[in-house]
């Protein structure tokens, strides 16, 4: 067939196999001017002619070619039209996922998976400061305690206390007196401070634990100071007055008091909204 150029009239052939049926795009080598060149029709034949319908597969099963479908009533003209049209969003579309990797060679790589690390729980601000300073206390008593345990020495006191004494002492009564006490002191300490580690962990139990501690503490401090006071008053004399008696309460009490308040305000503040709400069951 031949063809020419619409801009500088340069004219050639070109073999009519080389051009699809919708044409073909061709650059014109004298001036670079691109231009459409079609196939022409030949006699009698029609690009929307149809063999079969491809809707409704409708065939004469003969050579007879039709243009509308008599079955559906396709038109071969808008099927053409629409294939062409599918065909060139296809191609584009195709055209531009090539662009965007040809600008993205990174997505070709992909970044190893993780696996997904265990989370940490986050400790509140109040559990943490309250587990942290029960635990600063219970250090103090616990420490207080062993220096008292390695202070004491039963012989030697036993020895002492015999020497003055008016009547015998047993050795079991003086560590009563002297020796049971830091020992106390000590246990309790050590144990507040293993429930008060666990307590800034949120484990469940520690906030009973701890409440448990503080009324042990509670008791601890009112007891010594009611067997102190028992120990005034064997301590006086025959006849001692009105006003010793007194004196040795009003000092028993204020020191029950001073006992009792920090583990009083550990109890109220451990059945506080603010911490018991970060110890509900998920």
């Amino acid at each position: 067939m031949k063809i020419e150029c619409p801009h500088c009239h340069l004219s050639g052939e070109l073999n009519d196999q080389d051009v699809p049926l919708d044409g073909r795009y061709i650059d014109c080598p004298r001036c670079n001017t691109g231009f459409h060149v079609k196939k022409p029709a030949t006699q009698g034949w029609n690009p929307n002619l149809m063999s079969v319908c491809p809707h409704c597969n409708y065939s004469t099963f003969t050579d007879e070619m039709f243009e509308v479908c008599p079955k559906c009533g396709l038109q071969g003209s808008v099927y053409q039209e629409k294939k062409r049209k599918q065909e060139e969003a296809e191609q584009h579309k195709q055209d531009m996922e090539r662009l965007q990797r040809s600008y993205r060679q990174d997505d070709f790589i992909k970044a190893p998976t993780k696996e997904p690390e265990a989370a940490i729980p986050l400790v509140p601000a109040p559990v943490r400061y309250t587990g942290w300073g029960v635990m600063a206390v219970a250090a103090l008593v616990a420490a207080f305690g062993f220096f008292g345990v390695m202070g004491y020495h039963g012989r030697d006191l036993y020895t002492q206390i015999n020497e003055t004494a008016l009547e015998p002492v047993s050795r079991g009564a003086i560590f009563l007196r002297h020796g049971l006490f830091p020992w106390v002191l000590t246990l309790y300490g050590c144990g507040m401070l293993i429930v008060a580690s666990q307590f800034v962990r949120l484990q469940h139990w520690a906030l009973k634990g701890l409440e448990w501690g503080g009324w042990a503490g509670l008791a601890i401090g009112a007891g010594y100071e009611i067997a102190d006071f028992v120990g005034w008053v064997r301590r006086s004399s025959d006849s001692p007055s009105l006003l010793y008696y007194l004196v040795g309460l009003m000092t028993t009490l204020f020191m029950i008091a001073l006992w009792v308040a920090l583990p009083l305000a550990l109890i109220w503040w451990l059945r506080h909204e603010r911490i018991t709400d970060e110890f509900l069951e998920p």
